[in-house]
C-alpha cells in the first residue's frame, strides 16, 4: 500500500485560513501552483483523497469537483450529515460520505487506492484527527509568505507530545511558496523513535484474531494496514475491494465471506461490482 499524506497550505504565522474564514490570501498563486512539480507528482501518485465536510463544502457547486478537481479519484468525506442530494460523479471520481470517523475514512481511503498514496487535504482538523491517531505517514506542507493575524490554526489541537519529525525535502516555488516534506516520526513510552509505516510493520497486535477466522498472516497484516480491524468494517467494503489488498489470497477472502455469512453479514454490494 502508498502512504498517508496530510497536504496543507498555511501562513507564516501558521494559519490555514483568515478569521472570516477565507483561504484566498493562500492560494493567490493557484494558476501557477498547479504546475508545480510538487502538485503534479501529488496529483500522480494519489490513490484516494480524505477531506472534512467544511472543505467539500467550499466548491460553490459540488458538483463542479467532477468536472474541475484535480484530483480525479475516490474522494471520502468525513461528516456528521452526508448531503441529501450526492454530487455529481465521473468514472475516476466518486464520493463515499463516511460518518464513522476519521479511522474508518482512512481505512476505506487505503482500499480504493490500492499501491498508491492517500491525501489529506481540507480542514485543519482532519489533519488533527490524522495525527492524533497515527494514521499518517508524511505531512507535505506549503508556506505561504503571508501574516493572516489570526483564523484557525493547522496545528493548534495535537497531542501533548507532537510527533518528531524527518526533514525530506524542501523546495522554493513560484511566488514565495516553500514547499516542505517531513516524515512523521512517533515516540512511544518506553519505545525508540519509529516511523508509522515502521511501526505497522513491527506491531503484531493488529486486528483481533478472536474476531477474524484463522487466516493467513499476509491477509490479517493486509487487514491491519487498510485500518480494518474487527470483522463488522469488513462490511463497508466490496469483495472485489478486500481482494485488491496486498496479501489478501483467495483462501483468505473465502474464509472472511465465510465468517461474515456465519454472522449473517455480508461485503458491501457496490456499483460496478
Amino acid at each position: 500500500m502508498g502512504k498517508v499524506i496530510l497536504g496543507m497550505t498555511m501562513s507564516l504565522d501558521g494559519f490555514v485560513n483568515d478569521q472570516d474564514g477565507s483561504v484566498g490570501a493562500l492560494y493567490s498563486d493557484l494558476d501557477t501552483l498547479r504546475d508545480t512539480e510538487p502538485m503534479r507528482e501529488s496529483i500522480r501518485n494519489t490513490g484516494a483523497v480524505v477531506m472534512g465536510r467544511n472543505a467539500f463544502a467550499m466548491a460553490e457547486d459540488p458538483d463542479s469537483y467532477a468536472g474541475n478537481y484535480e484530483y480525479q479519484v475516490p474522494v471520502f468525506v468525513l461528516t456528521h450529515q452526508p448531503p441529501k442530494r450526492p454530487p455529481k460523479e465521473t468514472d475516476a471520481l466518486t464520493f463515499t460520505f463516511v460518518t464513522g470517523g476519521i479511522e474508518s475514512a482512512i481505512g476505506q481511503a487505503k482500499v480504493a487506492a490500492g499501491d498508491k498514496d492517500v491525501t489529506v487535504i481540507g480542514a485543519a482538523s482532519t489533519s488533527q484527527q490524522c495525527l492524533k491517531a497515527g494514521l499518517a505517514d508524511e505531512l507535505h506542507i506549503d508556506i505561504m509568505p503571508v501574516f493572516l493575524g489570526g483564523g484557525l490554526r493547522l496545528f493548534e489541537d495535537i497531542d501533548p507530545v507532537p510527533p518528531r519529525l524527518e526533514r525530506i525535502k524542501v523546495m522554493e516555488l513560484p511566488g514565495g511558496r516553500i514547499h516542505l516534506r517531513f516524515h512523521i516520526l512517533k515516540q512511544e513510552k518506553g519505545d525508540s523513535v519509529k516511523t508509522t509505516a515502521s511501526k505497522n510493520k513491527a506491531d503484531s497486535s493488529g486486528p483481533s484474531e478472536s474476531d477474524f477466522p484463522k487466516i493467513s498472516q499476509p491477509a490479517l497484516r493486509a487487514l491491519t494496514g487498510a485500518g480494518i480491524q474487527r470483522l463488522e468494517q469488513l462490511t463497508k467494503f466490496s469483495e472485489a475491494e478486500i481482494k485488491q489488498l496486498h496479501g489478501m489470497g483467495p483462501k483468505a477472502l473465502g474464509q472472511l465471506g465465510q465468517a461474515l455469512a456465519d454472522r449473517g453479514l455480508s461485503f458491501a454490494n457496490k456499483r460496478g461490482d
